[in-house]
């Protein structure tokens, strides 16, 4: 654990431990944590309380997310008990300021407000909201007043903003001008659990030298075309590609290509991400729309060849990286010949890995962005 000073050292975190942003929550806090720090997390479900054994027990409140779907969208809206607590602490004088890792959308009403009158910062993940699956009314409603619109309200809000993009920082002060918001890179999703783990995903137990791609499936990251690709583009087809991740396509793949396009739709846990990656030829990252990402840290710190769509974001961490290609996804016959060439070249990114990510400089420039945004930002 790193213990960081702070002209304000006594630091209120809030996150929800959410599968996808797990890495990145424990990435943040062991880089902020100090003595005197307290932190809200709210989890999916209680015996997630383990995977944060590494902060002092007694400086935690757990809060269960709501299984209903009504009690659980009325959460979303307003974690009132989440809210009760965080006025007790400073109630009590307890903390010196409040840092939201990964609970802002819930807390889009209530951050803005107490940015007023308590020195608070809040981490942008997307400043303008990425396109999710949405079939149905339901999901529909749900996308546009739990993530559309609370989106929209605190990019635009009077809280000092921390983000991982230079664009999104660059529009973050368009938007609003007089309001503190800071650039900081991304950091690494790769934690001891998927340093550690070894297990084989039974899906590729005799597979080797495919195309991966790995993360939760959603329309923004162009999955579908990437599959669409690689069926038109016989010369691809010496590699399998694996699709390993939760979600739903909107086609099904056809039948004759069945045990050339591996589908793994599922949560793949930490102990399996290692072996999915090693085993990779190449890694493609096709997303439509890419506004930040750890996920280059994944397949960089397993050394291999990484392919990645040709958005802002993914340009700044691809320039002058030997390694990491970048293709325009609206071509499909660049993509296939970009795909092509990482696997013949078949570079090692490790370099990129060590010289990106493994720094202790990243985590003091963190603390000294975050210290920033409470004291003039405020």
């Amino acid at each position: 654990m790193i213990c960081g000073y702070f002209f304000m050292n006594r630091i209120l975190f809030l996150a929800i431990s959410y599968d996808w942003m797990r890495p990145y929550t424990h990435a943040i806090l062991r880089a902020l944590w100090g003595d005197g720090c307290k932190l809200i997390a709210v989890l999916e479900d209680a015996a997630e309380k383990s995977d944060f054994d590494y902060l002092p027990q007694d400086s935690i409140d757990f809060f269960v997310r709501p299984k209903g779907w009504l009690a659980g969208k009325k959460f979303g809206l307003n974690p009132s008990g989440v809210i009760a607590r965080i006025h007790d602490i400073i109630e009590d004088n307890k903390v010196d300021g409040i840092v939201s890792v990964t609970m802002d959308l819930p807390l889009s009403f209530f951050l803005p407000r107490i940015a007023k009158k308590f020195p608070t910062v809040y981490f942008v993940h997307n400043v303008e909201p990425h396109k999710l699956s949405t079939s149905g009314v339901r999901k529909r409603i749900f996308h546009k007043y739990w993530y559309v619109a609370p989106t929209r309200r605190l990019v635009r809000s009077n809280v000092p903003k921390i983000t991982h993009a230079r664009w999104q920082c660059e529009r973050l002060k368009e938007l609003s001008p007089k309001v503190f918001a800071e650039f900081i890179d991304f950091p690494s999703l790769v934690d001891d659990a998927v340093r550690e783990g070894k297990k084989v995903p039974p899906e590729i137990e005799n597979l080797g030298d495919y195309l991966l791609f790995f993360g939760k499936i959603e329309p923004y990251k162009g999955v579908e075309g990437l599959i669409n690709c690689y069926l038109n583009s016989p010369k691809l087809h010496k590699y399998r590609l694996v699709i390993a991740g939760k979600g739903e396509l909107s086609s099904s793949i056809p039948p004759e290509f069945s045990d050339k396009i591996i589908r793994i739709n599922r949560y793949i846990p930490d102990a399996e991400v290692g072996s999915l990656f090693i085993r990779a030829r190449v890694v493609v990252y096709p997303y439509v729309k890419a506004t930040q990402s750890g996920v280059v840290s994944l397949s960089t710190f397993f050394g291999r060849p990484t392919v990645v769509s040709d958005t802002p974001f993914f340009r700044e961490l691809a320039e002058g990286n030997s390694g990491i290609y970048v293709v325009d996804i609206n071509d499909s016959e660049m993509m296939a010949n970009i795909i092509l060439k990482a696997a013949e070249e078949n570079c090692d990114t490790s370099v990129f890995y060590v010289k990106h990510y493994e720094s202790e400089g990243w985590a003091q420039r963190l603390r000294d962005a975050v210290n920033r945004a409470l004291t003039q930002g405020s």
